[in-house]
Order: structure tokens, then sequence, then C-alpha cells
């Protein structure tokens, strides 16, 4: 050995315990020492983060999966699938009244009669309504016996519960939400 350099013997129990804790040793400084030991040490045997255990506890169980359990037809972030929570006319029926009439009594709020029709449950509020629609509706002939929900009878506005705008409504064939009317009648 040449006369620089110093030859530092450790001891079984040194080594026992720089296996436990990964390599990080406390190294021995001597006079005029700066902290710089001769040893190698390799990449893989550098502790550069706390392990699982450590961090979490003996409590919790951790798991180190090397592939991914997701399949690849399956998106990290799946896209927002829109739901379809309302009943929405694509064209409105024609009624037995214009709609510039209407339009023009909405002008003469006088002439305008709020009503609220109220009852307990299935004591006929919207089979009552869809009478209503009925009489200043006109529907075609097709569709008059399509019934939706559990209640699968024929209706007399082609089929259509017209309180029950929620799909969920539908199928239940309760009106469960407040539904406001405009009609115009004599």
């Amino acid at each position: 050995l040449e006369e620089d350099h110093e030859v530092i013997f450790c001891s079984d129990e040194e080594e026992e315990e720089e296996e436990r804790t990964g390599g990080d040793v406390d190294m021995l400084e001597g006079p005029g020492d700066d902290g710089v030991d001769g040893r190698v040490v390799l990449h893989e045997d550098k502790k550069y983060y706390p392990t699982a255990m450590e961090v979490y506890g003996e409590e919790v169980e951790t798991t180190v999966q090397e592939e991914d359990t997701q399949p690849i037809t399956q998106p990290i972030v799946a896209p927002v699938k829109p739901k379809n929570y309302d009943l929405v006319e694509k064209k409105p029926p024609r009624t037995v009244y214009s709609t510039e009439f209407m339009l023009s009594l909405m002008n003469t709020p006088e002439l305008v009669r709020n009503i609220v029709v109220i009852g307990h449950m299935q004591h006929g509020k919207t089979g009552f309504l869809d009478c209503l629609v009925g009489a200043t509706h006109i529907f075609d002939e097709e569709g008059k016996k399509t019934g939706f929900g559990k209640h699968q009878e024929e209706q007399t506005t082609a089929g259509r519960r017209w309180t029950d705008s929620r799909v969920d409504e539908q199928k239940r064939g309760l009106s469960i939400k407040a539904t406001p009317v405009t009609l115009l009648m004599q």
C-alpha cells in the first residue's frame, strides 16, 4: 500500500449495520480528514428514499407492482359520459291554436290565469293534465298505445306523460318534480 492512504478495517458488527441500514454508516473521521472515504459505493447500494415501512409504519401493507393491471384499451382518465336526466321534445306537437295568438294573450296579463294541480299520490294529477294537453294539442295516430314505466296502458296524449319529464319519472310512472305547463283554453 502507498503511504498516502489509510487502511480502515470494519468489524462484523459494522458490516451488519451497513447491510441493515442500506449502506449509510457514519464514516470515521480522523484529523485532517474532510469526511472523504476512499470506498466506492455502487449506485444500487445507495439509499435515496425511505422504504414504505419507514414511511407508513409496520401496520400498513404496501405492494409494488412492476406491470400495469389496467388494460391498454382503458384510458387512465376516463372521458366524462353525458347523462340524460330529462326528456325533451325535439319538435313540439301542433296545437289547436296559433302560437302568435298565445303570445298576444301574454301581453295582457289580466287574461292569464295561473292554476296549480295538487293532490295525493296516485290520485290522477298527471292523467288530468294529460287530458288538458290532449284537448289543446293535435297528435298523430301512431304512438297512441305505447305507455311508459310500469303502466303499459293507452294514454290520450300519444303515450306521453307530460308532467313526467325526467327519465326516472317515466320509468316509475310517478311524477316527482313540479312541471309548469302553458295551455290556451276557452
